[in-house]
């Protein structure tokens, strides 16, 4: 995410987050954009939506917001100039919108990475039970012998 001194501005590709498996997204939506605009005085963020709708099998862009964003609007006041210098009969793509929010300030803050994920791959990585067990066919025949070899540094 990008330090506007004001605000950080990022944008999330939901589909292509570790969650999107997960999304629901409507019937005739093909696509979704989230722009965030995270306020550093510990403020709630701003986030709206645009998806793009299939109608007569068009990709169509509508913007979507809850009440709390509008303060993404006033946190970034060259948005509608970059989107609608995009022009264009059919509309802007996803992608077109993405490279425009990127002149203005915004980063792909798409969350790949399910931080649960990487906590459980560390944990696979070292079995416990195989290192029990290499210790006592080493010679370590009960909890005694376990602990000698603990301290001992043997493994």
């Amino acid at each position: 995410m990008t330090d506007t001194g004001k605000t950080r501005l990022h944008y999330v590709l939901p589909e292509q987050a570790w969650y999107g498996e997960t999304l629901d997204l409507d019937a005739g939506v093909d696509h979704e954009l989230h722009l965030v605009a995270d306020f550093p005085d510990g403020g709630p963020s701003a986030e709206t939506f645009t998806r793009w709708y299939r109608l007569d099998g068009y990709p169509v862009a509508r913007l979507e917001l809850f009440h709390d964003g509008w303060a993404a609007f006033g946190a970034v006041p060259d948005f509608w100039e970059a989107i609608t210098a995009l022009g264009g009969h059919d509309g802007p793509t996803r992608g077109e919108v993405c490279d425009a929010l990127e002149t203005i300030g915004f980063v792909d803050g798409t969350p790949r990475v399910d931080p649960t994920a990487a906590t459980v791959d560390k944990v696979e990585d070292r079995d416990p039970l195989r290192e029990v067990l290499a210790v006592i066919a080493d010679g370590a025949p009960n909890a005694v012998g376990l602990a000698r070899a603990a301290l001992a540094g043997r493994r």
